[in-house]
């Protein structure tokens, strides 16, 4: 475990940033999809809401490893991560689905991670240094 570095923090909470969430399946084959939803719930710990992840799904019940990507022009980091499990109910599901209510998406339920690693992967010279 360890704790998400502010400046990641504040890059996901952008809502220009994009945001990529990269699953596997159980013979190791990536699949990257675009989830605006990516959050930080703990200084240790990220959400996603499950909308339309079919595939992402089926990949992290089967290999709990993930990659998140966020990237906002010239600044980019990447959060190794744990699946900690999915909640289809509660505080944090409610509380997504309440956001998400203003583009007209619900979620089934919220995944969380838990951060392994991060890696400074923006256009400079820190690109691909480990900083948490």
């Amino acid at each position: 475990m360890v704790k998400i570095p502010k400046e990641v923090s504040e890059l996901l909470g952008q809502k220009e940033t994009v945001k990529i969430l990269v699953t596997a399946d159980s013979k190791g084959q990536p699949h990257g999809i675009v989830c605006g939803s990516i959050g930080i719930i703990g200084e240790d710990t990220l959400s996603v809401g499950e909308i339309f992840m079919k595939r992402s799904s089926k990949n992290m019940n089967e290999n709990k490893k993930v990659a998140i990507l966020a990237a906002n022009g010239p600044k980019a980091y990447e959060v190794q991560a744990t699946v900690l499990g999915r909640e289809d109910s509660g505080a944090n599901l409610d509380g997504l689905n309440k956001a998400l209510s203003a583009a007209n998406l619900k979620a089934n339920a919220v995944w969380k991670f838990k951060a392994e690693a991060v890696y400074d992967e923006g256009a400079g010279p820190n690109c691909g240094k480990k900083i948490a």
